[in-house]
């Protein structure tokens, strides 16, 4: 990983906490959305233009792929962000980017979701 992508990554807004959870009764596509939106927050953060246009981009992919993932992936999801967070707040860039391309790889294979949950 770059060095230099290293020393830019940021301490986690408060706002990124609050989209950890969504309330109980809201819908699944409507939670999806939510849950994508986490990563554009996150993009937003590293202050990074570029990055953050590139993730705003990438939105509707990344919600396609939790909505086919379905409900039973959210605790997943919620426990992927909380450990991305830590990662990020401690400056691990290494470590949030593995912690990231395993999510990723997680919500690709629907079978994985349920092995992790």
């Amino acid at each position: 990983m770059d060095t230099n992508h290293q020393n830019r990554v940021m301490p986690a807004h408060p706002a990124r906490r609050v989209a950890c959870a969504q309330p109980p009764g809201d819908p699944w596509d409507r939670k999806a959305a939510a849950h994508a939106e986490f990563h554009c927050l996150l993009a937003d953060a590293t202050g990074t233009a570029e990055f953050a246009r590139l993730a705003r981009l990438i939105t509707g992919g990344l919600q396609d792929m939790i909505m086919q993932a379905g409900p039973s992936a959210e605790d997943l999801i919620i426990a992927f962000r909380h450990r991305l967070l830590g990662h990020v707040e401690a400056r691990d860039a290494n470590a949030a980017a593995r912690e990231m391309e395993d999510h990723l790889t997680r919500l690709c294979r629907p079978s994985a979701v349920t092995a992790f949950a």
